[in-house]
């Protein structure tokens, strides 16, 4: 078998424009300036993949993660596709130089990267809790890095904040009090969770016959109460609870719907008229 001879002919100037992608098109074949002959061809220009569809987020239950999942892009750019890019970011609210809002963000993203499978998914850790992030895909093949489709998800709830110092009401003689009720504000930062209650426990404080204080060893813990809205807060003492003493350091939590705790906030509660020296119990 003989081999077949190459020879010049001539040449033929494709112009790899998007408006010929995967068209046939029929060009000159130019020798010496003179056109000799025609030749048609269809080719394929490669291009960055199509934005990522469907991005939502699958759960963000709990404080640290964000799980994520999309359907691949509508086009692959006829080049196959080697994964995806995953960016997230705290978005913030800034003032420019000249005075006006604009976008910005808090801090540096966190990344991820995902291959490129039928179904493609990502769980996004060390992340932080009650927060609000942008979230950023992008499909990436030999050519490059498609355009991003773009989600907010906010990851799950943390423990509520510190409630407002709690304080002593008094009914009655101040000598003699016929009932007693802690009084507090609830924290500001409810966790991303509702509030629904707080936990109370109080330990008491004595004086001795030099006029010094000393606490009790243990705490008596008043149980749970409901929360009352925005407005203070209030639960009931009964005196039949407490021990022979005329103060107490209050120590008050909240809980949110998430079932989480917040820390408890302290402050000396003092009910008897001799017994004025807070600061003196507060310092224990």
């Amino acid at each position: 078998d003989s081999v077949p001879t190459r020879q010049h002919v001539g040449q033929c100037f494709v112009p790899l424009e998007q408006r010929f992608n995967k068209r046939p098109c029929t060009w000159s074949i130019v020798k010496d300036s003179r056109e000799i002959g025609f030749i048609t061809c269809r080719f394929c220009l490669g291009t960055t993949p199509a934005p990522v569809r469907s991005l939502h987020v699958v759960n963000a239950s709990r404080a640290d993660e964000l799980r994520l999942a999309w359907e691949p892009p509508s086009s692959d750019g006829d080049l196959p596709l080697r994964g995806y890019r995953i960016e997230a970011r705290e978005p913030s609210t800034r003032i420019s130089a000249a005075g006006f809002p604009g976008e910005g963000f808090l801090d540096e993203p966190r990344t991820a990267s995902a291959p490129a499978l039928q179904d493609p998914s990502v769980t996004l850790k060390n992340l932080s809790g009650n927060t609000v992030y942008t979230i950023r895909v992008w499909a990436v093949n030999e050519a490059g890095s498609g355009p991003a489709a773009e989600v907010l998800g906010q990851t799950g709830p943390v423990a509520p904040g510190l409630c407002g110092e709690a304080r002593i009401s008094v009914e009655g003689e101040p000598t003699e009090p016929t009932a007693l009720s802690i009084e507090w504000e609830p924290p500001i930062e409810s966790g991303g969770a509702d509030l629904v209650a707080y936990r109370i426990w109080l330990r008491p404080v004595f004086q001795d016959g030099l006029g010094g204080f000393f606490p009790a060893d243990g705490f008596i813990d008043l149980g749970l109460f409901e929360h009352r809205g925005s407005r203070t807060q209030k639960a009931p003492v009964k005196l039949d609870q407490l021990p022979s003493c005329s103060g107490a350091v209050c120590s008050v939590a909240a809980i949110n719907a998430a079932g989480l705790t917040g820390c408890a906030s302290e402050a000396p509660v003092v009910w008897a008229s001799n017994m004025d020296r807070q600061k003196e119990i507060f310092e224990l």
